[in-house]
């Protein structure tokens, strides 16, 4: 289960799109972000290590500041139902 457990190994997001957002990141350097369709919260630990090393670098100087991330799913009560073998169990309907 641990085996490949790098920030990225369960984000879905290219390669070339994840290192454009991370200098987004370093340039803009927002308050909070915020992730729609998490899924199963890969691409938001590699998001919050990437702040979280940004936070870091600036620590003691004027541009240091607390990054947030909110991470929303419109299908997390799916997980939450848990189907077999750890599958969304709602059949890609939509929530009401």
């Amino acid at each position: 289960m641990w085996g490949n457990s790098s920030p990225r190994a369960n984000s879905s997001a290219a390669p070339a799109d994840f290192q454009v957002i991370q200098e987004v990141l370093w340039d803009v350097r927002p308050d909070v972000l915020i992730e729609l369709g998490t899924n199963t919260g890969g691409g938001a630990l590699a998001l919050a290590s990437v702040m979280h090393l940004i936070e870091q670098s600036t620590k003691g100087s004027p541009e240091y500041k607390r990054m947030r991330i909110i991470t929303i799913d419109p299908n997390g009560a799916c997980w939450a139902a848990g189907g077999a073998g750890g599958q969304p169990s709602c059949g890609g309907g939509t929530l009401s």
